[in-house]
């Protein structure tokens, strides 16, 4: 899914169309990739987790893929279960398990187009120091201040150069 995600972000991003204007949206992965993700009529948001039309409708049409994209209301999201009826998925056995390429079509024909070689985070193309600060961020965000969370995140990068990591601990995690 990851390189799905990536390609779909990736277009909306370079074309910044309406998602209420897409058609349909073609993904072309991986013969592996396709007979472990192709979910199309997810059952619940657990099966949407691992569906790679639910994330590439939910890219579309929310412009993000974070934790929330997979809990229940984004599941049920109307707007987004008739957008996943319209992502068509297949195999191609070029493409690479860290690959993707996705072509959107618009009202009145219009087309868009990406390869995505290497998803984010891969070997081949590792996540940066920022990609890292803002992955980490959105996540801890959701257990504690967003305060709280630029404090763990700055000792995070200094951890091998704490005098304490004890202290560290205990001022992170407090026993309750």
């Amino acid at each position: 899914m990851h390189p799905v995600i990536d390609a779909c972000l990736d277009l909306l991003r370079a074309h910044r169309f309406d998602p209420a204007d897409i058609e349909r949206i073609d993904v072309q992965i991986s013969p592996a990739a396709l007979t472990l993700c192709d979910r199309k009529e997810p059952a619940n948001n657990r099966e949407a987790k691992t569906s790679l039309q639910h994330w590439a409708a939910v890219c579309m049409r929310r412009g993000a893929a974070g934790l929330a994209e997979g809990e229940p209301e984004c599941f049920a999201d109307p707007a987004v279960t008739a957008l996943r009826r319209r992502v068509e998925a297949g195999a191609d056995p070029a493409i690479g398990d860290d690959g993707a390429r996705v072509t959107v079509t618009l009202r009145g024909g219009w087309t868009h187009a990406i390869t995505v070689e290497h998803c984010r985070g891969s070997v081949a193309r590792p996540m940066s120091d920022g990609d890292l600060d803002e992955k980490f961020l959105g996540q801890a965000s959701l257990a504690m201040s967003p305060g709280a969370a630029r404090e763990l995140l700055a000792d995070c990068w200094r951890l091998e150069v704490l005098p304490d990591i004890g202290d560290f601990i205990r001022r992170h995690f407090p026993a309750g």
